[in-house]
């Protein structure tokens, strides 16, 4: 595989998951920051640092195409990130606890955002897409209803806090 890097061959496909990753990111960021400040103007200042965090990070690992690719689409994430704001799913009343909440000491676990909520403690995993068909929506949605990751995050987060988990939300942001 360096090989071929050596040689200018890429992975499409790693490439766009990365890319889809690290937007994502970039988004989700900066909605934990709206939804904690309720200031479009934070949110943004939150995404352009995790923005410059993802692009040095790609850098520095020498991904350059992949630094590249996340620089080009900074302007699609923003946009994305002002339509959430503007359509929130989340209700306002849900406390955010922690973005990224890492909970490593129950294996591969790492929440996008935790929340409270009314009846107690939940988390929001954001999904992102370059793309999606319309006609595969449904499909897509069916795989997280009985997901092992978002049941693996439950009871991760339910040890973590001695708190029951009985829901968590699954949010996908189409960026382009």
């Amino acid at each position: 595989l360096v090989k071929l890097k050596d040689e200018g061959w890429r992975s499409r496909h790693l490439l766009k998951r990365d890319l889809a990753g690290a937007i994502g990111t970039i988004i989700h960021v900066g909605l934990a920051c709206w939804h904690e400040t309720d200031s479009v103007k934070w949110a943004h200042t939150a995404a352009g640092y995790r923005y410059n965090h993802e692009v040095g990070v790609a850098a520095s690992l020498g991904l350059t195409d992949l630094a590249w690719e996340i620089e080009q689409h900074h302007k699609a994430a923003l946009c994305a990130l002002d339509y959430a704001i503007e359509h929130p799913v989340l209700p306002k009343h849900w406390t955010v606890v922690e973005a990224e909440m890492r909970l490593e000491a129950y294996g591969p676990c790492v929440m996008d955002l935790v929340v409270e909520t009314p009846t107690g403690s939940t988390f929001v995993d954001y999904k992102t897409k370059l793309k999606l068909d319309a006609r595969y929506e449904a499909e897509w949605a069916a795989q997280y209803e009985a997901s092992w990751q978002m049941h693996h995050y439950s009871w991760a987060l339910q040890a973590y806090s001695e708190q029951a988990v009985t829901s968590y939300a699954v949010v996908l942001i189409v960026v382009l």
